[in-house]
Order: C-alpha cells, then sequence, then structure tokens
C-alpha cells in the first residue's frame, strides 16, 4: 500500500488538518454488505474497468478517472488512469464519500473554494485536486457503494453531454461489478449454467447500455469489422443497426481519412494500444461529411491479446465550421485594418503590444516586428503641444481605469525619428462576450494638416488682418467671460479704449496706405508697452481696446498714463513728413459692478469721449452718476425679491386651458405670477423676473410657487377630481443646475400622489441651448410622473431635432403662429406642421394668447389640442379657480 497527501501507509494522520469527512450514509451497513458481497475489494486490475475509466477520461478530457468503492475506512480504486502508485485513500479525505450520499451526479467545479474540500491534503498538496466529477455506482437494491470519477488538476466544468456519458459510463461500471461476482459465484455446472445465463443476460444489459449511451460509441473487431455501434452515433450518421454491423468500419470514412487511417493511424494505435483526438471525416448515409475527434484504446484478454477496439467519437463539425468561420473573419478584420486610413495598435492587458497597421507602423516610425512584444510606452510618445510635457498614455489609462481614454487637443506623437505629428486619439478596451478583459485597442490619426488649417482659420477669425491684434469680436468675447467671472467677486481689472486723436490728418494727407502702415506701426508700439497678460485689439477704424487682468485702478492708471505718453512720443515718417497722432484714453474698473461686457464698454467708450472733450491725449477715468443711479435701483429690486420671498407677498393666479377636440371638463390651467407693490396694486413678472434672473433669486421663487401650490392642492383633496393639470413656468436656472434638480426631486417625492397633477414648462430656447441638461430634466420628471411642457414652441431654428430623445407632454405655440391663422396660409401651415409632430410622437399641442373666437375656430379645424386666451378665460386668483 502506497501512502499519500500527508497520511503514512497505515492511513494514519500525519500532521495535515483541514479535510471535511463526509457523514455516513444512512444505509451504511446495507450499503458495507453490498460491497463486500461484490468480492472485489484488493482484487488485481481488470481489463474492462481499465478500458472504462480510460474512456471516461477521454470524454471528460481530464487527465485522472477512478473506479472507487468506498469501504468501512477507505476508499480503494479498481481502477486508476492517470494516477499511478495509488491503491487506496482514508475514506475521512475522500471526495467519494460525499458522492454516495446522494443519487445524482456530484460535481466540484473547483475544490479551492469549496469549503468542504478547501484545506483537503490532496487539494493543497500533490496531486492537487482542483476539479472533481463523480457518478455513484448504486446496485440494484439502491446502495451506492462508490463512484466513477474524474478529476483534473484545473478549475473546470462539464457539459450537460459529458455529464450523461459519465453517469452512463457509471452504469456500465455497476453491471460490470454484478457480473463479476456472478462469475466468481458460478462453482458448478447448475450454476454455471444459471452463471452463463446470467452472464448472457448481463452481457446483452452491458450491450443494451452500450448502445443508450448518449456518445457516438462504435466497437471494432480485429478484422476491423463493425461489432457494436451506439444510438447516438446512428442518430448523427443516419444508419441502422443492421446496416452497420459487420461492415468494415473504413466504409463509413471519406477517402482522405481511409488513406490517413491506414498510413498513420492504425499502425500507432496497435503499436501504443490508444489513440487521442484523431480527427477524421465520417460519412453520413446522404453523403454528407461529419466532422469528428476520434479516440479509441484496445481492449485485450486476459492474456493480453488483443479482441477489439473501443472508440468514442465527438462530433466536431459546427466547431469546425464556427473556426473556418472566425479564420475567415480574422482575416477580413486583419486586410481591413490594414487598408484604413487610420492608424491601429493592439496591446493585451499588460501594455504590451501584439500588432500595428501600416499606418501606425508610418506615424510611429516603428516596423511591426520590432513593436511586437514591445511595451506600449516605449513606441506610442506623445507630449503637450505648447507645455512640451509628456502626457498619460492613454492605453494604459484605458487598461487600469477599464475605460475609454481619450488625449486632448492639443497631442503631439513624437515618432522613433523625432518627427512631431499632430494627432486625434482614444482608446478602448478589448473584451469577450463574456466581458473578459483581453486588451486594449488604440486608434489615431495625423490631423497636422487639419489643425494647422484650423488654427489659422481661428487666428483669422479673432485676428484683425491689418495689425495683427485681437479683433473685437474676440475681445467682447473675452471681455464677456471676465465680466461674468468678476461678478460679485473681489478681483480687480481694468479696460481702457483708447482712440488716436489726428489719424484722420495722415488719411488725408498720405492715403489710405499710409494710414494702414501707421495703424501697423503703432500697433506695435502698444504692444510693446503693455503686460504680456493683458489683450490689445483693435476695435475698428482708429480704436483700439485693452483688458488688464488683475490690476487695481492705481495701477491701470498709471499704465494708462505711460501708453498715452508712449503714444505722443511716436511719430509717423511718410514721404519726408512726420506726423504726430496722440491718443486719448478712458479707463473703466471692472470691480464686480457690471452685469454685461456691453455696459463696461460703452463706459469705456464715454470716458474716452470726456477725454478728448477735455483736451485729448489724455486719461480719463469712468464716473457716471446715471449708471450709479441705475445700480441703486437694482439693488433696489433685488431687496424687494428677497422680502417678497420672506414674507410671502406673491400671489399665485391662473389662467385656464379648454379643450378644443373633446367635451372632457376637468381643469387645466397655468399658474401665473403676480407681486402686491406697496400700494396694493399688483406687479407683472415681467417687470420682476428678469431682475430676478440677474440676482440668482429665479429657482428660488420657482420653488415658492411649487410649496405654494402643493399646499392648496393638499387643502382641496375632495375637489381634486375635478383638477387634471396645473402647468408651473420654471426659469432657465432651475432646469440646468444638477443641485437645483435635486432639491426639486426631493419636493416632489414628498408631494406623494400630487405630484401627478403637475405640469412644468420651459421655453425651448432652454432647450436649444441647453439640450442634455433639459433633457436630463424632462427624464427625471418623467421617472417621477410629472408633465413636461415646452413654452413658445417653434421659434428655434429647427425646432424638432430635439423632441425625439425628450420626453415632452405638450408643446405651446405662441401668438407668433396663432395670431392671424383664420387668415394667413402660413401661420395655417406652420399649426399643421406642429400637430403632426406632436401627433407622431405622442404629444398634445396648446395655442396660446387666443384673443378672438374665429381664432379658436380655426385651431379647432387644425387639430390643436387646447387653447388658452382671453378668449376662453381671463386669469383669476388661484384659490377661487380650485
Amino acid at each position: 500500500m502506497v501512502g499519500h497527501g500527508g497520511y503514512d501507509g497505515s492511513m494514519k494522520r500525519t500532521g495535515i488538518i483541514g479535510a471535511v469527512p463526509a457523514a455516513l450514509p444512512a444505509d451504511e451497513e446495507e450499503r458495507l454488505a453490498g460491497l463486500q458481497a461484490l468480492a472485489v475489494l484488493d482484487s488485481a486490475p481488470e481489463p474492462v474497468f481499465d478500458s472504462i475509466t480510460r474512456l471516461a477520461a477521454d470524454i471528460c478530457g481530464t487527465p485522472i478517472a477512478l473506479v472507487s468503492l468506498v469501504d468501512t475506512e477507505r476508499q480503494w480504486f479498481k481502477s486508476a488512469t492517470g494516477l499511478p502508485g495509488i491503491s487506496e485513500t482514508p475514506r475521512d479525505i475522500a471526495f467519494c464519500a460525499h458522492t454516495i450520499l446522494g443519487r445524482e451526479l456530484m460535481e466540484v467545479v473547483d475544490a479551492t473554494l469549496d469549503t468542504r474540500f478547501a484545506r483537503n491534503p490532496f487539494v493543497i498538496s500533490d496531486p492537487h485536486v482542483r476539479f472533481y466529477a463523480g457518478a455513484p455506482l448504486i446496485l440494484p437494491g439502491g446502495h451506492a457503494i462508490g463512484t466513477l470519477c474524474v478529476i483534473d488538476h484545473q478549475a473546470r466544468q462539464l457539459d450537460a453531454q459529458q455529464r450523461q456519458q459519465l453517469a452512463g459510463l457509471a452504469d456500465v461500471v455497476t453491471q460490470a461489478l454484478i457480473t463479476r461476482q456472478q462469475t466468481l459465484a458460478a462453482v458448478s455446472v447448475k450454476q454455471r449454467q444459471e452463471h452463463d445465463r446470467a452472464l448472457a443476460a448481463s452481457e446483452e444489459r452491458f450491450r443494451q447500455l452500450y448502445e443508450a449511451t448518449p456518445a457516438m460509441l462504435h466497437s471494432i473487431d480485429m478484422t476491423g469489422r463493425m461489432v457494436s455501434v451506439s444510438d447516438e452515433w446512428l442518430r448523427t450518421l443516419g444508419y441502422t443497426r443492421e446496416e452497420v454491423i459487420g461492415r468494415a468500419s473504413s466504409d463509413f470514412l471519406s477517402m482522405a481519412s481511409r488513406r490517413h487511417a491506414q498510413e498513420v493511424t492504425i499502425p500507432v494505435f496497435f503499436r501504443d494500444g490508444f489513440c487521442h483526438d484523431v480527427p477524421y471525416e465520417f460519412l453520413r448515409k446522404d453523403g454528407s461529411v461529419v466532422d469528428v475527434l476520434l479516440s479509441a484504446i484496445v481492449e485485450r484478454d486476459a492474456s493480453g491479446r488483443p479482441m477489439r477496439s473501443l472508440a468514442v467519437l465527438q462530433d466536431v463539425t459546427e466547431r469546425k465550421l464556427l473556426a473556418q468561420t472566425l479564420a475567415e473573419q480574422h482575416e477580413r478584420l486583419r486586410v481591413t485594418l490594414h487598408s484604413i486610413g487610420d492608424a491601429v495598435i493592439t496591446t493585451d492587458t499588460q501594455g504590451i503590444i501584439d500588432y500595428m497597421n501600416p499606418v501606425a507602423v508610418r506615424l510611429t516610425g516603428w516596423l511591426a516586428s520590432e513593436a511586437h512584444g514591445a511595451h506600449i510606452r516605449e513606441v506610442f510618445n506623445v507630449i503637450h503641444d505648447t507645455a512640451r510635457t509628456v502626457l498619460p498614455n492613454p492605453v494604459i489609462r484605458c487598461l487600469e481605469d477599464d475605460c475609454v481614454a481619450s488625449l486632448s487637443d492639443h497631442t503631439l506623437l513624437v515618432s522613433r525619428d523625432g518627427g512631431e505629428r499632430d494627432i486625434a486619439d482614444s482608446a478602448a478596451p478589448i473584451r469577450t462576450a463574456s466581458g473578459e478583459l483581453l486588451g486594449a485597442v488604440l486608434v489615431f490619426h495625423d490631423i497636422t494638416e487639419q489643425r494647422q488649417k484650423a488654427r489659422d482659420i481661428s487666428y483669422r477669425a479673432s485676428h484683425d488682418p491689418l495689425t495683427g491684434l485681437f479683433n473685437r469680436s474676440e475681445f467682447e468675447s473675452r471681455l464677456g467671460r471676465l465680466v461674468e467671472s468678476s461678478r460679485g467677486r473681489r478681483a480687480e481689472h481694468a479696460l481702457m479704449f483708447i482712440d488716436l486723436d489726428h489719424f484722420k490728418t495722415v488719411n488725408d494727407n498720405c492715403g489710405h496706405a499710409a494710414g494702414d502702415e501707421l495703424l501697423r506701426q503703432l500697433s506695435t508700439v502698444l504692444q510693446q508697452s503693455v503686460r504680456v497678460r493683458d489683450m490689445l485689439a483693435r476695435l475698428g477704424g482708429d480704436e483700439f481696446g485693452l483688458i488688464m487682468e488683475h490690476c487695481s485702478l492705481e495701477q491701470a492708471q498709471r499704465n494708462a498714463q505711460l501708453l498715452c505718453e508712449r503714444i505722443n512720443d511716436y511719430r509717423f515718417v511718410h514721404d519726408d513728413r512726420r506726423f504726430r497722432v496722440g491718443g486719448s484714453i478712458g479707463l473703466v474698473p471692472m470691480d464686480g459692478r457690471w452685469n454685461d461686457a456691453e455696459s463696461v464698454l460703452a463706459a469705456a467708450d464715454a470716458a474716452c469721449y470726456t477725454a478728448k472733450q477735455t483736451g485729448r491725449n489724455r486719461v480719463h477715468t469712468w464716473f457716471d452718476s446715471d449708471d450709479v443711479a441705475h445700480m441703486a435701483q437694482r439693488e433696489a429690486w433685488s431687496q424687494r425679491l428677497e422680502s417678497a420671498l420672506q414674507h410671502d407677498q406673491f400671489e399665485l393666479f391662473a389662467q385656464c386651458m379648454t379643450p378644443l377636440q373633446t367635451e372632457d371638463t376637468r381643469q387645466r390651467m397655468e399658474i401665473l405670477l403676480r407681486l402686491r407693490d406697496a400700494d396694493g396694486s399688483l406687479i407683472p413678472p415681467g417687470a420682476f423676473l428678469p431682475e430676478a434672473g440677474r440676482f440668482k433669486l429665479a429657482a428660488r421663487i420657482d420653488y415658492w410657487v411649487l410649496d405654494h401650490v402643493l399646499k392648496l392642492l393638499d387643502g382641496t383633496r375632495v375637489r381634486l377630481d375635478a383638477v387634471d393639470t396645473i402647468s408651473i413656468n420654471l426659469s432657465q436656472e432651475s432646469v440646468i443646475e444638477n443641485g437645483y434638480l435635486e432639491s426639486l426631486c426631493r419636493r416632489l417625492i414628498n408631494a406623494g400622489d400630487l405630484r401627478r397633477r403637475l405640469c412644468f414648462e420651459f421655453g425651448e430656447s432652454v432647450v436649444l441651448s441647453h439640450p442634455e441638461e433639459a433633457c436630463r430634466f424632462a427624464t427625471e420628471m418623467l421617472k417621477l410622473g410629472v408633465r413636461i411642457g415646452l413654452d413658445d414652441f417653434g421659434h428655434g431654428a429647427s425646432p424638432f431635432r430635439y423632441l425625439r430623445d425628450m420626453p415632452v407632454d405638450y408643446l405651446k405655440v405662441g401668438s407668433h403662429l396663432t395670431r392671424h391663422v383664420d387668415t394667413d396660409p402660413m401661420s395655417q401651415a406652420g399649426l399643421r406642421c406642429v400637430r403632426d409632430v406632436s401627433l407622431a410622437l405622442g404629444m398634445q399641442t396648446v395655442a396660446v394668447r387666443v384673443e378672438e373666437a374665429r381664432t379658436l375656430d380655426r385651431l379647432r379645424e387644425l387639430g390643436i389640442h387646447y387653447a388658452q386666451g382671453y378668449v376662453v378665460g381671463r386669469p383669476a386668483p388661484l384659490a377661487e379657480l380650485l
């Protein structure tokens, strides 16, 4: 007996702890009695059992297969394929001891992850079992005496066909054990006769099991004739058993396979006694070909003479066809990647290059053979085009973050020879259908020419062609951004408006060409006199603008005076004539008080005008009492609106909408906001909502309206069934900013089913200027059951393109289409277009500001769903309408 796996030959534990012994079966005594009655324990090896274990290993593709019999304290192997030197192990570490507790095949996909076996000696040490599948050997009385099992060193899983075949072979083993017992019991003639009959019956049962096994099996005698074949073999090839038995096995092979069998396979087979996964082409009865992998063993008698071969055939026709298809697809892909204009590099999960197409070879300067096996960092080197810093490699970022990674618009590829090219690129993970990461693909292309053209176009669009300075458009854009960023902050900036004093004299006396030259020279003087970060622009004619960021008023005044002196010192020479030009400068501090670029530029222009009026060639710093008064008025509005929010000084009115196509009497209305003035009069929204937007109070007012509408609805629940829709207008601020959306969703969730009466309206202009944010807002409202209406629909340049992806319930069409609809064919055509689009997308239409009955009738004829306006109903307090 050979000790193994932490045990000595007497099966005593020698220090390895962790195996979980199986419980004893409920029929343990009867089971052991049945096992002893077989008289098989400790018997010599027998060919039939060795053939079955080799066949089981072949079918399941495992290195080890066993016929294991579970005794009182041990499992003993009647046959062991792939496990030399071991005939038994202790029962308390036997996988098979667990298998016999049930009546079905037991499969352990990965023993290291199974708590029963993770610390088993056979798992943590030689032979390092990872996979186990065992089918119980069940006697006619129902007692499980052992298993036919297969074992592998790698985690894996049997497919359904392999499980069926393993279970079928286990039945064959059981029958062989019973037949063996009956043979040994025949000690007299009578008993021999009975034994012969039993043996014949047993052999018949063996034959039936063999034929019924769900695998392609056949057996051939030593003359090459077919002696037995399984039902699956017959079904696959389309024959009956009578058409097969007794015929030469070569009759069922293609000519190529027949030659290969005679010249290669058969000589090796009889020399070694087995063959494994030999590719053959079998012919169906209808002449079509079945591709198989054939594995076979030689069965020998007790004296070692060969009796017959036993073969198992695996149908791989579909697999071969799939492999051929994949090979064709791979070739097409290779040709495609070689032909496309983009550069392509693929890597494995470690960033090691395994493929480069010709474009990538040309752009990187690396030969494909040299790059293969190199790391992506060696081949793909990218830097920032202005900062010259090394940029992160997109493939590395893609593999580390498991995402698509792109480079910025300022990326230069440095080739192997040091050349540089502007590129655009992205890297994406490569995955299997099951999601397993295989590597990454990098796709990039040379955009040097396009980017240079874009730079040229951008330069021409932002610079004055005469002087090379920034032009007015770029200057105003930069000024607008600076005004926006400095609003409400302490940052100090300054703006200068520079107007040349005697430029017209040069133009009139020397011509426009001389005037252009003066402007070019003076632009150079000005450019040399300002800070590097300042923005100098030609605004038109002989006017210039200068933005000085992060510059105090005192510093700006010194700079302006210096600039004025430089202009005054400059002399323009033309045809030996010298001209003194001079310049007037208006200076405006930008300290957060300005609301837009137009106002601050107008103030600088006014200050420059004052400098000219007071003597020219001087600097005037802006001060305007009218503007101060205007700012004070705006500040008063801010305080007034804050007070209205805190003391509920807003009032809710509503205007009803009437259905034009149905007799539905449920109420539909739009909320209209008013502000009660100190004298008791009502201030319309047009007077205070623009100021609310400037002071970032619009969203707070929206929420005030929502909260008070919900409160009023909650107090009138008995009449709530009569209300279909209450529309509330939202500002752009509420729609596009995430923080407000989250707060709004919380309010709506707390409102419960009341929110299903609500419809939020916002202007089409919000969608056109912020499409992604508006779509996100509408989608979130859809989830909560709140409807969406688009106000002022049809004003946009392309009003329908965004509607397919945005959940909208109502399109509200303004007076620009409804005012003359009874007489104007263009208005009628526009409304029909809106109606058709709304019907196609499942939306409804509302015409607003309808003032006349004849307009109402025409809208009804055109299929508009609802109308709103004085002809339907005037605004009234919301509480009265509810």
